[in-house]
């Protein structure tokens, strides 16, 4: 609890930030943490599993851009 409180408070000091989800982890703690700090969740990264098929990371070529194009496009905004 208490790193949460300490993440929190150090990203309170920062003008801009972008929160990610990734695939293999609960989005609860994510969000609480959007919600405390005002940031955005910015999406799901992949890191430790590709998605399906039919989803945006099925190669790990596929997953290396999607996660690129994801973090840039919240730089962007």
């Amino acid at each position: 609890a208490a790193e949460v409180r300490d993440l929190i408070a150090f990203l309170q000091t920062l003008p801009k930030a972008a929160l990610f989800v990734e695939t293999i982890s609960s989005p609860a703690l994510i969000d609480q943490i959007a919600a405390e700090t005002g940031f955005t969740v910015g999406g799901t990264l992949y890191a430790d599993a590709l998605s399906g098929p039919e989803g945006p990371a099925s190669t790990y070529e596929e997953m290396y851009k999607h996660n690129m194009d994801s973090i840039l496009e919240q730089l962007e905004d």
